[in-house]
């Protein structure tokens, strides 16, 4: 069985089992290749949520309602990390 490496999903599910800077890794490149991968973008804001870095955590919820502007879960996001 081949890998594609150019498949978002797979670098997805790789960031989705991983921890602090590999997930990250793993997140970036799945958004290197779909820049609108909602589920790459609400992981990565999670993560960085996680580690008290509400910048970045704010900057990637904020790009989901730039992609999908009825997005809840990233308004709630949001809201939660300028508390």
């Amino acid at each position: 069985m081949e890998i594609n490496p150019d498949n978002s999903i797979l670098w997805y599910l790789l960031g989705y089992t991983q921890e602090g800077p590999e997930a990250i890794r793993c997140l970036k490149k799945a958004l290197e290749i779909n820049p609108k991968y909602i589920n790459a973008w609400i992981l990565l804001g999670d993560i960085y949520r996680d580690n008290n870095d509400s910048q970045e955590a704010n900057r990637c919820y904020k790009k989901i309602l730039e992609i999908d502007s009825t997005n809840y879960l990233a308004e709630r996001e949001l809201i939660n990390c300028n508390l």
